[in-house]
């Protein structure tokens, strides 16, 4: 149900108070022009008010939201907006939607100052709003107007509801349509930029499907020389210009991609209350100049979220994402093509809405993520404390992982070490390199 409401604008005010001078002088003066004036200021009112009025009764707006909506990465909102008058068309139209969460993203290190009030006495959410325009709507006629945005943190948006807004022709009156259409929009975790040996890091395995498809070329890496033919080697392999110059056949070899078959696990913890150092105990070092916990907890989210699209890309890889938090979740991979997509975006949908926690259940998501994915499967746990800690503080963890570690297939990726560096590309490092190269 859509309803409107129209309100006089600073302007019109004025404009108003004019005329009801105008009105009363010539009342008690008798004086005719003033009360011709009157008749004016009020006959543009009524007829502002009237065309505000039914300027709006017929339009309908539709938002179309983007497939993938990443944060820190900029974004684009659709709106359709259609006029279903005969012959009376619209001008000057702005078009506002409201952005709130529903779940509280953790932010990181301020971030969430967009979006969070800061007062001396209590921090509230605050809506954002989304503004757009179109300048004219024929009859029976749809317009599309476009919003780009960026939301720096994860989490689960409420879109909603739509605004339109007018105060064509004069300014003197505001006519706004409200509209509740609400959508639910994700905010998939931020995307790390990889190493291109990021794969070497994990421990993986190649399987005897994909060493057959690489014999008979069936499934390339990148090329990177040639050998001397040997017995079994596809006849498709074979480079002819060398062969013929040398005499000896010789064919082309390719990088062999890595078939993953890998169970994910995010390790949700986060100290709530961070322990002082020395140095901030005796005040020589400001606390809001280190690095918070949560924004270690959202570098951990990332990095398992940049693995999982890799993985993703993969046609051959399996694997099963766990996430181990106050409630444990699991979600097994589809390497099928027309379910992979789908899977991935429960994946990166949970990920936006986890929640870091002081004492997250380790040993229940590793027992559910077997039950799921079965041993075979190497285990890559990211997490922001080291193995031993977290072993501390849970000593049922040293015996639910002790089938990966005698079988050498589990990676311990702790955020806070040089583990982190060793995966994600520095753009700021790459960035000098390339100065220094041009100077």
């Amino acid at each position: 149900m859509t309803w409107q409401r129209n309100r006089l604008t600073r302007l019109g005010v004025h404009f108003l108070f004019v005329g009801s001078f105008a009105l009363i002088g010539g009342a008690l003066r008798g004086f005719n022009l003033l009360l011709i004036l009157a008749g004016l200021v009020v006959g543009v009112l009524i007829v502002h008010w009237r065309w505000s009025r039914r300027s709006m009764e017929d339009l309908s707006v539709k938002r179309r939201l983007p497939m993938e909506a990443f944060a820190e990465k900029p974004f684009r909102i659709g709106y359709q907006v259609q006029s279903t008058s005969r012959f009376f068309p619209s001008w000057m139209l702005c078009i506002e939607d409201c952005v709130s969460p529903q779940k509280r993203a953790i932010g990181t290190h301020g971030r969430w100052s967009r979006l969070v009030h800061r007062s001396p006495f209590a921090s509230k959410l605050v809506n954002a709003t989304l503004v757009c325009g179109l300048g004219f709507i024929p009859p029976r006629k749809m317009r599309a107007a476009y919003s780009d945005c960026t939301i720096t943190n994860r989490g689960l948006y409420e879109l909603g509801p739509i605004q339109l807004v007018s105060c064509f022709p004069f300014a003197l009156i505001t006519a706004r349509k409200t509209i509740p259409i609400t959508e639910n929009l994700y905010v998939l975790p931020k995307l790390l930029p990889l190493k291109k040996n990021w794969n070497r890091g994990l421990t993986s395995v190649v399987g005897s499907d994909i060493d057959s498809a690489k014999r008979s070329g069936g499934e390339r890496g990148e090329f990177f020389g040639l050998r001397e033919w040997q017995s079994g080697d596809s006849t498709q392999l074979i480079h002819w210009r060398t062969s013929a110059r040398t005499g000896v056949p010789a064919v082309r070899q390719f990088e062999q991609k890595r078939s993953f078959d890998v169970c994910l696990l995010l390790d949700a913890f986060s100290q709530q209350k961070p322990t002082l150092t020395k140095f901030q105990s005796e005040g020589l070092v400001a606390s809001d100049e280190l690095l918070p916990n949560e924004f270690m907890f959202e570098k951990a989210v990332s990095l398992t979220a940049s693995l999982l699209c890799q993985m993703q890309k993969m046609p051959s890889s399996h694997f099963v994402l766990a996430v181990a938090e106050a409630v444990t979740n699991v979600l097994p991979g589809n390497s099928t093509r027309g379910s992979s997509e789908l899977s991935k975006q429960r994946m990166l949908r949970l990920l936006a809405q986890t929640n870091a926690v002081e004492r997250p259940k380790l040993c229940e998501a590793l027992t559910e993520a077997f039950q799921s994915g079965g041993r075979r499967q190497d285990l890559v746990i990211v997490s922001t404390r080291s193995m031993s800690d977290a072993i501390r503080c849970e000593p049922e963890l040293k015996e639910a992982i002790a089938v990966w570690n005698r079988q050498n297939v589990l990676r311990w990726i702790d955020v806070r070490s040089s583990d982190f560096e060793r995966f994600v590309a520095d753009k700021n490092n790459g960035r000098k390199n390339r100065e220094s190269s041009d100077g």
